[in-house]
């Protein structure tokens, strides 16, 4: 790697400033940025060689994020091409498909690009025509978030979300650094502080409800909230260009809606919500929250009052005092928000508790962990009595490690009194949290943590608002059938048609595995288009011995659109998954995974003769001709927690 204190020789400085851009360009290819970087830092006559929009240009083809034709229309929007090349490096790690397993049918969220920014967009579970018609179907989808460069190639964070009356909205919010390979992202509430000697208290370390307040009082804010109008909502990145005359139409909608949260974002300083001193706060700002801090008494009586302002229909913005928060303890006091609020109106219900006790069940149950993240992989139970109920989670770095919670049972005085002292040790925590803070800030973070899987299916934290990174596998010549797949039951032979009956959709992960010599090949469901789902995203659909050829015959049908023996390549013995022990622990039954000559595959249950045929696809063009619907409220919207089996999305 060249470094800036190694300067060249002036011989070998001619030799490249005797290089023509082309060739300079050319020859750069086999460097990474940070090397132009330092190149540029070598001498003065290297300086304009290295910093030329072609040697850029070249970095940021190599990303490999957009095509070069769309980097040259992104370019117009953006200060140089080593500036945009700043922005693809630090969003080419978002790329791909991540996934949260509440609910259980639609938490599959693809982060792609968009126009001069990327966009994750959550497929809705759905049916299509038939089997044979997955590439020509128009898949639902709804935004999640987008990441919008800026015009010096900085990161420029929106989450989506609808208001209660159904106003589609975007949360501005910022963005830390992301790992280079990150596999969890957190929508978090970020502590800002003018004096930096003060230790802040992290938002990881709250309690999964105060962390839930924070981010529902922080999206409320006319401070983050942006309402962008319907125009500008209907597309969040171009159509294919095989469509010339509407990929040109996008591109304008999409070059004024990208100026226009610019502007208003800079106009109205979005992103910030303030803290202040109410003894030093002489009048309040319109259109802003205040989070207004007393000196914190020694009794206990934090009063820490909460106020922000709703926006009525003539535009106008006024201030609701709240409970302050020195009565936030389990022990008969308040708390900031209740668990229904209407943002919307800014009515909130303090008298919600958090947890129900002694006999009584939350229906939200999302505030405890079944799973670990981390290297703790079997899950822990404590029985009624004992004195924790903890959580922790530790960051170094970019890399977080969260153990696993322990789940209690109530039902004696003991438990109740064990509770409460938990709880007040996190409210402790909310205290030192907004005490020691001057504003208030929604923060989008990409870590690497250190997660345990189960065939390849991460084990998730239920409790944090998260989403995981799926791998995928690339194929290769020992692994062709590796990557996405989606399709349907039913035959491969059916022809599509508009009279024939819609289908669930399927999306399935296809990755290698070995065991004692032998490999294995995994079909894991991460998409079921059905109105309740049948099986656990995670579940292998099959496993598949690719060294254990299939004797079994393929059951052809009689009519002559029937494909014949001819036309199956390979076969291969495995099992597909059956109705077992529950929903949770489903069986298998035996069967053949049969791959045709055209590419297609289908797994054929020997006992029903049931078919799931399945095509590789590109999620990234199905979306450019998908529907876009709208989205969930902002903060269930990143990460959906509540358990549920059904289509919550499109009931």
């Amino acid at each position: 790697m060249l470094a800036p204190e190694s300067d060249p020789s002036p011989h070998d400085s001619s030799l490249l400033l005797c290089l023509p851009d082309d060739v300079f360009a050319t020859v750069s290819r086999y460097l990474i940025p940070r090397e132009v970087f330092n190149l540029s830092l070598c001498c003065k006559s290297l300086y304009a060689l290295a910093t030329s929009e072609k040697v850029w240009l070249t970095q940021c083809d190599i990303i490999g994020i957009v095509s070069t034709k769309d980097l040259v229309e992104w370019r117009e929007c953006v200060s140089s091409y080593k500036s945009l090349c700043r922005f693809l490096s630090s969003v080419k790690p978002l790329i791909g498909i991540w996934v949260q397993q509440n609910p259980e049918l639609g938490n599959l969220v693809y982060v792609m690009p968009g126009f001069v920014s990327v966009v994750a967009c959550r497929i809705i579970p759905q049916e299509i025509v038939s089997s044979g018609s997955v590439q020509d179907d128009s898949i639902l989808w709804s935004p999640v978030f987008e990441i919008v460069c800026d015009f010096d190639g900085s990161c420029m964070f929106f989450l989506h979300g609808r208001e209660e009356k159904g106003i589609d909205c975007v949360y501005h919010g910022s963005v830390k650094r992301v790992n280079r390979f990150c596999n969890l992202l957190l929508l978090e509430v970020e502590s800002l502080k003018q004096d930096n000697n003060e230790a802040l208290v992290p938002f990881s370390k709250l309690g999964f409800w105060d962390r839930r307040k924070l981010l529902e009082v922080t999206t409320s804010s006319s401070q983050v909230r942006l309402e962008v109008p319907n125009y500008a909502n209907e597309r969040l990145f171009p159509r294919s260009r095989d469509d010339y005359v509407n990929f040109q139409k996008d591109l304008v909608l999409l070059k004024e809606r990208r100026e226009f949260l610019i502007q208003v974002t800079q106009m109205y300083k979005l992103g910030c919500i303030q803290i202040e001193n109410e003894e030093n706060s002489q009048e309040e700002e319109v259109g802003s929250i205040q989070l207004e801090v007393n000196e914190v008494r020694k009794s206990h009586d934090y009063s820490k009052a909460l106020s922000f302002p709703p926006s009525n229909e003539n535009g106008h913005t006024q201030c609701i005092s709240r409970k302050c928060l020195g009565g936030y303890f389990w022990g008969g006091f308040k708390h900031i928000l209740g668990r229904s609020s209407s943002i919307g109106d800014c009515v909130v219900n303090v008298d919600q508790q958090h947890n129900r006790i002694a006999g009584k069940t939350d229906d939200r149950s999302s505030c405890s962990i079944d799973v670990s993240i981390g290297n703790v992989d079997k899950q822990h139970s404590t029985n009624a009595g004992t004195n924790e109920n903890r959580s922790s989670s530790t960051m170094d770095g970019s890399v977080i490690s969260i153990d696993q919670q322990h789940n209690t049972t109530a039902g004696t005085r003991k438990d109740d009194l064990m509770l409460r002292s938990s709880h007040e040790t996190k409210h402790d925590k909310l205290q030192d949290f907004l005490k020691s803070s001057d504003a208030l800030r929604l923060t989008f973070k990409a870590l690497t943590a250190n997660l345990s899987s189960f065939r390849g299916w991460p084990n998730m934290n239920k409790n944090w608002f998260a989403l995981y990174k799926m791998p995928l596998q690339v194929p290769k010549v020992d692994q062709v059938y590796a990557g996405l797949w989606g399709g349907t039951f039913g035959s491969p032979h059916e022809k599509s048609s508009q009279d024939k009956p819609r289908k669930a959709l399927f999306f399935l992960l296809l990755s290698y595995s070995e065991s004692n010599g032998q490999q294995f090949l995994i079909g894991t469901k991460i998409l079921e288009g059905t109105c309740y789902a049948m099986h656990p995203n995670g579940s292998a659909m099959f496993t598949v011995n690719i060294n254990e050829p299939s004797s079994d015959p393929f059951p052809c049908k009689t009519d002559r659109d029937s494909l014949s023996m001819n036309n199956i390549e390979h076969a291969f013995m495995g099992e597909g998954i059956a109705c077992g022990y529950g929903f949770k622990y489903p069986g298998s039954k035996p069967g053949s995974l049969f791959v045709f000559q055209n590419g297609h595959l289908a797994f054929v249950w020997k006992e029903s003769r049931q078919f799931l045929t399945l095509q590789r696809i590109n999620l990234q063009e199905l979306l450019k001709k998908g529907k876009k619907i709208s989205s969930l409220p902002p903060v269930d919207n990143f990460s959906y927690l509540m358990k549920s089996c059904l289509n919550v999305f499109t009931s």
